[in-house]
């Protein structure tokens, strides 16, 4: 099936962040299927992102040598004037951003029957493209953050009134 690919597949396809291991790697998998589609819009958003030090931090060239692999490797569309009649579609009535509706525009145009995109709600259906969230799978997968154990801290001028008073100390 034609699948047209979102930036933020892109972006972890080649992130080092530890946190992000299990995304770059399903992201990565995702990237050796065939017939997968791109836009001018995704690889520009990649590169606007992938340069960026509080994201991937990479070298322009870097960036650039990605970017220029993706386009020699996928279908890479054009956007058009029809691509902006189109994404009024989902942009006007507030449901999705404007960049949001111009990937959906895209991928309806290029004839994809499904989107990768993590940004997305899995599963909506806009035009004739579904919403697969290719990382769906982590999230049960990704253990909550650490915590620190609730305690309440008793005021050191508390303590010392409880043991004046003879009362013992709540546990």
């Amino acid at each position: 099936m034609k699948s047209f690919v979102d930036t933020n597949v892109l972006l972890y396809a080649v992130s080092h962040d530890p946190t992000e291991k299990a995304k770059a790697k399903v992201a990565r998998e995702l990237l050796l299927e065939d017939d997968l589609h791109l836009s001018i819009q995704t690889i520009s958003e990649f590169l606007a992102n992938a340069i960026k030090p509080r994201k991937l931090g990479m070298s322009r060239n870097d960036a650039a040598l990605f970017a220029r692999a993706w386009e020699e490797r996928y279908k890479l569309h054009p956007l058009t004037v029809e691509h902006l009649e189109l994404a009024h579609t989902w942009f006007l009535p507030g449901t999705l951003s404007w960049w949001d509706s111009l990937i959906i525009a895209s991928s309806n145009l290029a004839g994809c029957g499904q989107i990768y995109s993590e940004d997305l709600h899995p599963g909506a259906v806009y035009g004739q493209v579904k919403v697969i969230n290719p990382f769906a799978a982590l999230i049960c997968l990704t253990p909550p953050p650490a915590r620190e154990p609730f305690r309440v801290e008793v005021p050191p001028e508390s303590a010392a009134r409880r043991a004046a008073s003879g009362r013992k100390a709540r546990t």
